[in-house]
């Protein structure tokens, strides 16, 4: 359950990266 945490975390900060990277 903590494993599965983390993955959805780790995707979204990536999905927050990759949007801020589109920005600029």
């Amino acid at each position: 359950r903590q494993r599965r945490l983390t993955v959805c975390m780790v995707t979204d900060f990536v999905s927050f990266i990759y949007n801020l990277k589109t920005m600029f």
